[in-house]
Parts: C-alpha cells; structure tokens; sequence
C-alpha cells in the first residue's frame, strides 16, 4: 500500500510539473502587462484553472489575448481538462485564425463537445471563462474586447474609486447547456492607469465556519479599498481577507484571480 502511494504522488509531481510547462511563465507575463497579479492557488496538487496569453499580428495591429478559465472540477480531472483547453485556445486562435472574444468561445464550445464527445458519452464536463483582446486605441488608452461565460470582468476606470462589472454571458463552454444562447461581447475603452479583475470562481465561493460565501462583494470591497496601492499589496490584501475568512476551513476549489493595471 506504501508503494502504491508514493508511485501516485510521483505522478502527480510529475503531473504538477506539466502543467506548470503550459502555463504563461512570468517573464511573459511581464512582457504582456508591466503591472500584474496572479493569486494561483490549486485545492490539490494540480488545478482545473488555467490561464493563458498570447498575442496576434492583423493587418499591422499588435492585439494581446488573455484567457482565464475555471475548468470543471479540481486536481486530477480538473487538470486533464485544463490541458485539453489549453490545447483547443491554442488551435483555435493560432491555427484557424479566430480573434474575436465571442467567436472564441463559440468555437471552443463547439470543440470541446466534439474531443470529449460529450452526446456520445453523456459527459457535462465544461469551462466558465474570460476571454480578452486588448489592443491600443490611443497613445494613453486600451480597447478591450470582452466575451465571458458565466464569468465576468470587473474594471475600475482610472480616477475613479467605483468598481465596474461586465457580466458576460450566462452559458458555459462545453456541456449539454443552452443550444439558443450565443455568446456576446462587449468593447471597452480604458484610460492608462485603469485596472482590470478577473479569475474562477473559488474564491468567492470559498466557505467559512458558518458555511457562508467570500462572495464577489466581499472582494470588490477589498479591492476598491486598495485600488490606490500597488497591485503587489492589492495581491497581500486579497490573500489576507480570504485566509481571515477561512479560518479553520478547507480550501473548498481551485482559486485563481488576476489584475492588471493598464
């Protein structure tokens, strides 16, 4: 029985290892957004959230895409699914050439139905998400592209001090869901200095002892009281409040939660 054990934690190191390969490493990060955050905390060993950036040249306009994606379920099925959506944004942006956020999504339904079969196999395994094109509208402003599923992006325009939410759409990619529902974006302009928010579920669904919610208002909250501070301590501040809240409780999903200051 020990053997067995420590054969699958060797597996799932290894396992950690890859998954590690396919996310963004920092570097790029810091190319794509000089001033970031990532709160990147898996349940288990390895995570069904994942995030991935990548940029396209069109017609001689640079536009930066970022994904943000909360996978069903957590460790090892969460991260098989996180691979095979890694997999499918790459193909889908890269190789058939598909840049708009909503027609991203549309297409990342349609294939993640199709590689897991899912009216063969009865399989409701699926992704909530944020999809992002940013590109530069001015020399002091950014156009963002925006199409969620079921996830949204939150954004405080720069001198403000109130937070701003785009809801996105209530359908997931992937699953026997809603065939009449399509995804749609929305376009925004920021200023320099503007913030953007966005990540999975798990942190806002993180129970406490009384079994209640972190809840999005609770972080919207943190946030706004710490807009004027570096998103290093926005990170602290979001880090502190969550493990205050979850005092002697377990970790209940995968958390993962991004700002980028334009």
């Amino acid at each position: 029985m020990e053997q067995v054990y420590l054969r699958l934690q060797i597996s799932i190191r290894v396992a950690k290892n890859i998954q590690q390969a396919i996310l963004p490493f920092q570097r790029e990060l810091d190319y794509f957004f000089k001033e970031h955050f990532m709160v990147y905390l898996p349940k288990d060993v390895v995570s069904g959230d994942f995030y991935w950036v990548g940029e396209v040249t069109e017609q001689g306009t640079s536009k930066t895409f970022l994904a943000v994606v909360d996978c069903t379920g957590h460790g090892v099925p969460g991260a098989f699914m996180a691979l095979i959506g890694h997999m499918l944004l790459e193909k889908i942006i890269y190789q058939l050439h598909i840049t708009a956020p909503a027609q991203i999504l549309e297409k990342l339904n349609e294939e993640v139905q199709r590689v897991l079969r899912q009216q063969e196999m009865h399989n409701d395994s699926g992704m909530d998400m944020v999809v992002l094109c940013l590109e530069k509208a001015s020399e002091h402003a950014t156009q963002i592209t925006f199409a969620g599923a079921k996830n949204p992006l939150l954004y405080l325009p720069a001198n403000t001090s109130q937070m701003q939410i785009l809801k996105g759409t209530r359908k997931s990619v992937g699953g026997k869901f809603q065939t009449d529902i399509v995804f749609e974006s929305e376009t925004i302009i920021l200023a320099s200095g503007s913030q953007i928010y966005m990540g999975s579920d798990g942190l806002s669904d993180q129970n406490n002892v009384k079994r209640r919610k972190f809840g999005q208002k609770r972080l919207i909250q943190v946030l706004e009281e710490n807009q004027h501070h570096t998103l290093d301590v926005q990170k602290e501040a979001i880090l502190d409040a969550l493990q205050t809240f979850k005092l002697n409780t377990d970790q209940r999903d995968d958390i993962l939660w991004m700002g980028i200051k334009l």
